[in-house]
């Protein structure tokens, strides 16, 4: 009779198998969630990286008077400066 009780599942504790699934659910999802995130900062890396070059090629343009130059260092600043105001 003590090893017939024994043998006995108990409802309450969860088997191995039911725990190990959950665990492995939950880090699936925490892969998943950090493969978003890295996703996301090479995404804004590479807009960043596209932003920096186009505005090296506008710089890089040969420029027929010290004005035109002028007035594309300043359109090329004001967003920058804008966007760090803001952001504060």
């Amino acid at each position: 009779m003590g090893m017939n009780k024994q043998n006995k599942k108990n409802p309450g504790i969860p088997s191995l198998k039911e725990m190990y699934d959950k665990k492995h659910e939950k880090k699936e999802k925490e892969r998943i969630e950090m493969q978003a995130v890295l996703k996301a900062k090479k995404e804004e890396r590479e807009k960043a990286e596209a932003r920096r070059k186009a505005a090296r090629e506008k710089m890089f343009k040969k420029m027929s008077r010290p004005a035109c130059y002028e007035k594309l260092v300043c359109s090329m600043l004001i967003p920058i400066i804008q966007d760090n105001l803001y952001q504060k």
